[in-house]
């Protein structure tokens, strides 16, 4: 087989573009680090914290804007399918929302992820961070799973559902709401 681009040289471009945008962190966030002193903060594997915390957010947020933009190009999608009648568009529209049931449970393993390095390598600032923003972090929780249930009965209801897109589609307007919400709530931190 004669390809343009052969595997190993993806995988070194890819690997090369990560070390590149990591490198100034990695290797200029520790000098920088002139910390009052009495605040605890800790490193992860002789990595610079705030390198740790970078590297974790940026993940989880690029997965979190994945999450949020796939469900709106789904419901329209599956809406264009619906009067057009062309079933390429809902198979288009329920192969996305597949790919978000993964997408999703990444993001939200991510999220925790975020969750734990911070309260581990800044403990004192987590804990004044929640002492200001729990009322809100609770709502936050909640919307989650409210997202979460809504999103795999919008999944597995498809093929029941097939024929009744008018009860279909609103499900998806509804997942697209809870997200937003979702993103409103976080921002607000």
């Amino acid at each position: 087989v004669n390809t343009l681009v052969r595997p190993p040289v993806v995988v070194a471009a890819i690997a090369g573009v990560f070390l590149w945008i990591l490198s100034p962190d990695i290797l200029w966030a520790a000098q920088s680090e002139a910390l009052p002193s009495g605040q605890d903060v800790r490193s992860f594997f002789g990595l610079s914290p705030r390198g740790t915390i970078w590297v974790v957010a940026q993940l989880h947020l690029l997965f979190a804007a994945f999450v949020l933009g796939v469900p709106i190009f789904a419901v329209i999608v599956e809406f264009i399918g619906w009067r057009t009648g062309d079933q390429r568009y809902d198979h288009l529209a329920r192969e996305f929302i597949k790919l978000q049931t993964v997408a999703f449970a990444t993001t939200a393993a991510l999220g925790g992820l975020l969750a734990f390095t911070l309260f581990g390598l800044y403990p004192t600032f987590s804990t004044y961070f929640v002492s200001i923003f729990a009322p809100s972090m609770y709502v936050y929780a909640a919307f989650f799973f409210v997202e979460t249930g809504i999103l795999y009965s919008y999944y597995y209801s498809w093929d029941r559902l097939m024929h009744h897109k008018g009860i279909h589609i609103p499900l998806g307007v509804m997942l697209n709401v809870a997200g937003t919400i979702l993103v409103l709530i976080g921002n607000g931190w």
